[in-house]
């Protein structure tokens, strides 16, 4: 299987989790807890990332990050190999500790942050042991959890070396108490109405964001990544278009009717050309190449490669071309 695609980038922020391989407790005691803070504390501080809110549970952990220096995979291979050389010297064990590689979804902040926090922060109630605890219980709980950074934005003087508090709890109100008691609120709210996980809404298993957002990353990180080995289920992160859309958008360009360039032997052919371009790259989501092909006058897939590699050469030689392509790619991705 593929590996899950990698997007950094400059002030990028993430939910990042790792489990225990085969769902195996990576925390056993109170001694192998704080021996992971002190590694991330570290880490955090060679790769000057900065940490926001965080839960320890028994087989895994969730993070939310932001990484001014564009370094999440440095900064989480030597969090996760570090940890795991300690773990295994003192349980006397070998091998990994880790279910593969950690997850991490790009998070659009200004859309999801302040709701993820309240996940992340819940997190410890989401346990089959709590299901039938009162209200009063298990807010009692989580004001006593110290393995998680809720006692943090609650206003205690708890892990203030390393966690940063001041951005969520602005999102909720300048003056920092009225924060810190309606940041609470907030937080406790999410148990009378249930626990709602905002990560079902991902894009592509990579994206928490909204549509300008997604749309955004897709254009700068993410379309130049098809075809390399990362890329893999980030055809779900494509934006929702139509091909009526696509041969509209380069119809209006050319000044043709979007008829002309749909049919197999049209006479447009540069605009054909970026047409078939266009709908391998925004179609994928909905239809096969196949069926792009058929929708396309019933032409055969690798009509569609050779169609691709020659607007591929005309780009390299020829700079309007580009600057046609990319001015209908943009009235796409605006529609």
């Amino acid at each position: 299987m593929a590996r899950p695609l990698r997007i950094e980038y400059p002030g990028a922020w993430y939910h990042v989790t790792s489990r225990g391989n085969e769902k195996a407790e990576i925390f056993r005691d109170d001694s192998d807890r704080r021996t992971f803070l002190k590694i991330l504390k570290e880490s955090l501080e060679i790769f000057q990332v900065e940490l926001h809110c965080f839960v320890l549970m028994l087989n895994h952990f969730h993070l939310i990050i932001k990484t001014p220096l564009a370094n999440l995979s440095r900064f989480m291979q030597r969090l996760n190999t570090a940890y795991t050389v300690l773990f295994n010297g003192r349980h006397n064990r070998a091998g990994h500790l880790f279910q593969g590689r950690y997850k991490a979804i790009l998070v659009d902040a200004d859309s999801y942050l302040l709701e993820l926090s309240r996940y992340v922060h819940l997190n410890p109630l989401r346990t089959e042991e709590f299901r039938d605890v009162t209200l009063r219980e298990k807010m009692r709980f989580l004001n006593n959890y110290i393995w998680g950074s809720f006692r943090s934005y609650s206003g205690y003087r708890l892990y203030e070396e390393f966690i940063q508090t001041s951005f969520i709890l602005g999102m909720v109100s300048r003056d920092k108490k009225m924060a810190i008691r309606a940041y609470r609120r907030f937080v406790f709210d999410g148990l009378l109405r249930g626990i709602w996980d905002p990560l079902k809404l991902k894009q592509g298993q990579i994206i928490l964001g909204s549509k300008s957002f997604t749309q955004k990353v897709f254009k700068a990180y993410i379309e130049n990544k098809q075809g390399q080995k990362e890329y893999t289920r980030i055809k779900e992160s494509l934006p929702d278009v139509t091909m009526d859309q696509i041969a509209t958008s380069v119809a209006y360009e050319f000044h043709l009717n979007p008829e002309d360039i749909v049919k197999r032997r049209s006479k447009h052919q540069l605009a054909r050309k970026m047409l078939i371009e266009l709908c391998c790259r925004f179609l994928v989501k909905a239809l096969s190449l196949s069926q792009i092909a058929r929708a396309l006058g019933g032409v055969s897939v690798s009509s569609l490669g050779r169609n691709r590699r020659v607007l591929t050469t005309i780009m390299q030689n020829e700079a309007k071309v580009i600057k046609r392509f990319d001015k209908i790619k943009e009235k796409i991705l605006s529609s």
